[in-house]
């Protein structure tokens, strides 16, 4: 178990590449930037079933019950054997979930939804 204050842009990436597995048992989110991030090098992620948490992880994250410590320990584990089966493939997929997410994308999803708008 790790916990850590605030780090540098280098430092996230590197502590997100050190550890097995990060977890999001988080109740309330905006769009779940602690997700990506962790996918995005390639880190399992075990988080919670609600909220925009899911959407994020897609089927590369394993979810859990927030307020189950049963369910988020069933999640790590199963991280920690999704790793040790398939290893780079799973870091891979990972990685690809992630690069869906870019500020590209959204701007570009924002302006098709304002188009829609104001089109009508």
């Amino acid at each position: 178990l790790m916990e850590v204050g605030h780090l540098s842009d280098s430092e996230l990436r590197r502590t997100m590449r050190s550890v097995d597995v990060v977890v999001v048992p988080s109740l309330y989110e905006g769009f779940g930037l602690p997700v990506a991030e962790a996918l995005a090098e390639g880190t399992s992620v075990a988080c919670s079933n609600c909220t925009s948490l899911p959407e994020v992880a897609g089927p590369c994250g394993e979810l859990f019950a927030p307020r189950d410590p049963v369910s988020a320990a069933s999640a790590i584990i199963r991280c920690l054997h999704k790793d040790a089966k398939f290893g780079q493939d799973a870091r891979d997929q990972r990685v690809a979930q992630a690069n869906q997410f870019t500020w590209r994308k959204h701007l570009e999803s924002l302006f098709v939804g304002y188009e829609r708008v104001v089109n009508k």
